[in-house]
């Protein structure tokens, strides 16, 4: 349960990005326009990327602690079977199997939206 808990703050804490003032930025590195790539986004693009966003976030709230724990540090941290082993206190077989069972529930959930 620590470990769920350590992560899901992490999570969350990476979700809430330090933004700084355009002015602020300016005075440690110039004006915002010398530095920016000028691209285009495609409004119907970011509401597809917005949209897929919010049903992986739907489906992951759906998955076990265990789950999603797993998951998280796998695919996230990009820790290895080992390590999170480790940090759950469990083997590395029941951390493949975890981790097989909830890709398998997200691909469940998360079906149409794959294809």
């Amino acid at each position: 349960r620590i470990v769920t808990n350590l992560c899901l703050d992490e999570l969350r804490r990476r979700k809430r990005a330090r933004t700084d003032s355009i002015e602020e930025i300016e005075e440690a590195t110039g004006p915002v326009e010398n530095r920016m790539d000028i691209q285009e986004v495609d409004p119907m693009e970011r509401l597809n990327r917005e949209e897929l966003r919010e049903r992986i976030d739907a489906a992951m709230a759906k998955l076990s602690d265990n789950h999603r724990t797993v998951l998280v540090l796998y695919e996230y941290e990009q820790l290895e079977y080992k390590h999170i082993a480790e940090k759950m206190g469990t083997s590395i077989g029941t951390v493949m199997s975890r981790l097989f069972y909830a890709r398998k529930k997200m691909a469940a959930l998360l079906g149409e939206t794959l294809k």
